[in-house]
């Protein structure tokens, strides 16, 4: 089963297409695609993965 691509993101909910937004696996599980703008990176807004609960800035 292919894997979903984030393209909104998981803390504000914004698309995915300004310059600086990142995608990255959940450090803790691996498995969940994070995806993050660059406001939310640059304020360090939290996350959680929706796989396995891993909260991070």
């Amino acid at each position: 089963m292919a894997k979903k691509i984030s393209e909104n993101c998981i803390s504000c909910g914004v698309m995915l297409t300004e310059k600086g937004f990142t995608r990255f696996r959940c450090p803790d599980c691996g498995e969940e695609e994070i995806g993050r703008c660059t406001r939310c990176r640059q304020q360090s807004n939290p996350y959680r993965c929706a796989k396995c609960g891993f909260v991070g800035p």
